[in-house]
C-alpha cells in the first residue's frame, strides 16, 4: 500500500550497491553490465532504469480486461452499466478513468476521507473527479456530488461494486446490504470468507482478487522478461500482450465454472490448483 516507482527504485539502487561491493568492477563498462543484471531484481521501476510501459495503469486495465470478458459471458450488455467503486488510489482512480472512457456511469466513489455519489444519475466526471483529487488530497466536496455514509455505500443499487482499496471491506453484516449484481475484486482480499457465502447465496457474482488484480503483477513479469533480455516494449505492445493474458485466464475460469456449476472463486482455485499439480 502506498509504493510506488520511487520506492521500488531505492530496492533496485541498494541491491545493485551490495553487488558492487561484492564483485568491484574493474571499469565503467564491467560497472554498467552489473548494474545492467541487477535490473531484474525489481519491478515496477521508473522507466529510465528498465521498468516497464504501461505498469502504472496494469492493475486497473487488467480488472477492466476481465469486467468486459465476464460482462460477455454473463450475456450482459456493457453500455451504462453502473459502477460503485471503493478506493480511489492509483488502481480505483485509474479503473474509474478506463471505465469512463468505455460508458460506464460512475455512482458514488469512496477514498480514506470521503465517500461521495453524483447528485444526478449521471455519474460523476471522472476526470474531472481525478483533477480535483490530485489538487485538494481528497475526493471531499468535489461539485455535483453529495456525501453519504460508508453503511449507505454498500448498500446502494448498482450493477457493479468494484471495491479497490483495502482488505477485509465487505464483511458478512454489510454483505446483507449489497444490491450489485457484480462484486470485482480489485483489491486483494476485500470480501471476508463469511461475505463471500452470503454473496453467494444471493446469487452476486464475486469476480476473485487472484484473476482481477493479476494485470499489476502480470505487467511486472513483462518487466522482468524485458530486463533479462534486455528489451524495451512500448505500451501497445505491453498493453496487447497483457489483453491476451487476462481474456484467456477469464476465459479458462469461466469453462471450470460451467463445468463443476461453481463460483468465480473457487473456479480460478480449481485452474490454479491443475497448474500447480502439472
Amino acid at each position: 500500500v502506498y509504493t510506488n516507482s520511487e520506492v521500488m527504485k531505492w530496492f533496485y539502487d541498494e541491491y545493485s550497491k551490495i553487488q558492487l561491493e561484492k564483485t568491484p568492477p574493474k571499469n565503467k563498462q564491467e560497472k554498467e553490465k552489473i548494474l545492467k543484471a541487477c535490473r531484474a531484481v525489481v519491478t515496477g521501476k521508473p522507466l529510465e532504469i528498465g521498468g516497464s510501459h504501461g505498469r502504472e495503469v496494469a492493475t486497473a486495465l487488467g480488472g477492466v480486461y476481465i469486467l468486459e470478458e465476464v460482462l460477455k459471458f454473463l450475456k450482459i450488455k456493457q453500455n451504462h452499466q453502473t459502477i460503485t467503486l471503493h478506493g480511489f488510489g492509483n488502481a480505483g482512480s485509474n479503473m474509474a478513468k478506463f471505465l469512463f472512457q468505455r460508458g460506464f456511469i460512475i455512482l458514488a466513489v469512496a477514498d480514506s476521507k470521503s465517500t461521495i455519489t453524483s447528485e444526478d444519475k449521471k455519474g460523476l466526471n471522472i476526470n474531472k473527479l481525478i483533477s480535483f483529487k490530485k489538487k485538494n488530497g481528497s475526493i471531499m466536496d468535489f461539485p455535483g456530488s453529495r456525501e453519504i455514509k460508508v453503511a449507505d455505500f454498500f448498500a446502494m443499487e448498482t450493477d457493479i461494486l468494484i471495491p479497490a482499496a483495502l482488505g477485509g471491506v465487505i464483511t458478512k453484516e454489510n454483505a446483507k446490504e449489497i444490491k450489485a449484481k457484480i462484486v470485482l475484486e480489485l483489491a486483494n482480499g476485500p470480501v471476508t470468507p463469511e461475505a463471500d457465502e452470503v454473496l453467494n447465496k444471493k446469487g452476486i457474482y464475486v469476480i476473485p482478487d487472484v484473476l482481477t488484480n493479476a494485470g499489476g503483477v502480470t505487467v511486472s513479469y513483462f518487466e522482468w522478461l524485458q530486463n533479462l533480455r534486455d528489451q524495451h516494449w512500448d505500451e501497445s505492445k505491453v498493453f496487447v500482450e497483457l489483453k491476451k493474458k487476462m481474456r484467456k485466464a477469464a476465459k479458462e475460469v469461466w469453462q471450470i465454472k460451467q463445468k463443476y456449476q461453481t463460483s468465480f472463486r473457487l473456479a480460478a482455485y480449481i485452474l490454479a490448483i491443475k497448474r500447480l499439480i502439472k
